[in-house]
């Protein structure tokens, strides 16, 4: 079908439409039959696009329209030489608070782990950690402060990552919250 003719990138025109913001392209498309199951190469879906371009009017728009594909969307991992990301850690990465907020509230999960070294195994807080991320940090904090308890593939709890990158208000924020770096 035309519609979802994947270019040299493998990119369909809804991907095109996503990547560049147009919102009203991306219903479109949709609405003419546009298929938000086929992926880029690596397993990137429509929704790790959003979320890593920051494109929280799409985003929202995706996960409402077909809440039974978004469903195995939200939660699924790119292949290991696309960092092995979730959509969660594409907008924690990028910097994009309302998309991950937008995110938890369709229940993305909190402790989804990535799957790529070197820091394999990293929750959303970890990456949060990792780029000194205050706000993204206090709204993970506010979905769930266990998560403060999580370690990844190196042993390494957020306020390690924090430590190690030298992420100075992160590692305030997670002493505030009860963090131990004694485990």
């Amino acid at each position: 079908d035309a519609i979802d003719y994947q270019n040299q990138e493998g990119e369909t025109a809804l991907f095109k439409a996503i990547i560049h913001g147009h919102l009203e392209c991306v219903k479109h498309i949709i609405s003419e039959g546009g298929s938000m199951k086929i992926a880029l190469p690596g397993d990137v879906n429509v929704l790790h696009v959003a979320a890593d371009y920051g494109h929280l009017d799409i985003l929202e728009y995706l996960l409402d329209y077909d809440e039974a594909v978004t469903r195995n969307l939200i939660n699924s991992l790119t292949a290991g030489d696309r960092r092995g990301f979730g959509p969660i850690h594409f907008a924690v990465a990028n910097k994009h608070e309302n998309c991950v907020s937008l995110l938890l509230s369709k229940n993305a999960d909190i402790r989804l782990r990535t799957t790529c070294s070197p820091h394999k195994a990293s929750t959303p807080l970890h990456i949060a950690a990792v780029r000194n991320h205050v706000e993204i940090t206090k709204i993970l904090l506010k979905f769930d402060t266990t998560i403060i308890y999580e370690v990844n593939s190196l042993g390494w709890y957020p306020l390690h990552a924090a430590s190690h990158h030298g992420s100075r208000d992160v590692i305030t924020l997670l002493l505030k919250e009860g963090a131990d770096l004694s485990g």
